[in-house]
């Protein structure tokens, strides 16, 4: 019960002043889960196709639903309501086993099947289709599993573009021990319902370190870190918006407060209350881990400079 209040109560602020349209919203979303509903609707809708794909890919707890939202808010993207992933069936299922927020655990599955890449590619668009407002020329998607299989994507799509964010480690870990919980055999395994700290640090390392190797080999990539994104909101979406081609939206941030179009955000830098619930042995665990990451990203003088 405890649970469900907490994801209300970040439902609610999430969707502040439309509680009712998300909602409906989620209800939607949710039928369309079902392939037996993707099925009945396919008869309705007719494919469409985008002037142009976007993916925005990240670690999970990076910020990426709150940057696919504020892309959202241009009146020439269209997103979905949740993971691509959820409403395909086209994609390896990479939080299998019962292992939520932990695709580190399903690392074999990560390369895409290369066979009848089209045939798959058509499928997937075809059930995204329906879920995206007509008339958007931008087609903007954001899946976390996406970040492993970015260079599959870039030949599927046409000409597709990559917004990359990246969020300190520390925050990261202590984010997916917080809100993931493993279930079935992922948490017989762990001997837990819970992920150990270190798992979560590991994870971390692996995403952002297949997301580098594949961005080299990419043509269209944007790569942020969540800090910029909350510290400058303004200035980063700007980029973002000019990189996919779009001219700037209706925007202003005042006292925490973004407003995007007709969409409003509370804006907070996160980071330092995910500092405060590490105790110092799972901070130098962390530490251990990430250390070279932390110190590419400049995450790691960071935290040194905070904490001594």
């Amino acid at each position: 019960m405890k649970k469900l209040l907490v994801k209300w109560e970040r439902f609610c602020n999430r969707n502040e002043g439309r509680i009712l349209r998300a909602l409906r919203h989620d209800l939607i979303s949710r039928l369309y889960m079902l392939s037996i509903f993707r099925r009945t609707i396919h008869f309705i809708v007719p494919v469409r196709y985008p002037r142009r794909w976007a993916f925005v890919v990240g670690c999970y707890n990076s910020g990426t639903t709150l940057l696919r939202e504020m892309l959202g808010s241009h009146p020439s993207i269209a997103t979905l309501e949740r993971e691509g992933v959820k409403f395909t069936e086209q994609f390896p299922d990479l939080q299998s086993g019962g292992w939520q927020r932990m695709l580190l655990k399903n690392r074999k599955d990560w390369k895409m099947p290369r066979s009848d890449m089209q045939k798959r590619t058509n499928r997937i668009i075809s059930d995204w289709s329906p879920m995206w407002k007509n008339g958007r020329e931008i087609f903007l998607e954001k899946s976390i599993e996406h970040s492993v299989r970015l260079e599959w994507l870039e030949e599927a799509f046409d000409s597709p573009y990559f917004i990359t964010i990246v969020r300190n480690g520390y925050c990261v870990s202590e984010g997916i021990r917080r809100k993931a919980a493993p279930s079935g055999p992922a948490s017989t395994e762990l001997g837990s319902t819970k992920y150990p700290v270190s798992l979560a640090a590991e994870q971390w390392v692996a995403i952002n370190e297949k997301i580098d190797e594949q961005i080299v080999n990419l043509h269209n990539v944007y790569s942020i870190s969540y800090e910029e994104l909350v510290m400058y909101p303004i200035q980063t979406l700007e980029k973002l918006f000019s990189f996919l081609g779009l001219n700037r939206p209706k925007m202003s941030f005042k006292d925490g407060v973004l407003e995007i179009e007709s969409n409003t955000f509370k804006i907070k830098n996160m980071n330092p209350e995910s500092y405060a619930r590490l105790s110092s042995t799972e901070i130098n665990e962390i530490t251990d881990i990430m250390r070279d990451k932390l110190q590419y990203y400049g995450y790691l003088s960071d935290w040194k400079a905070k904490n001594g």
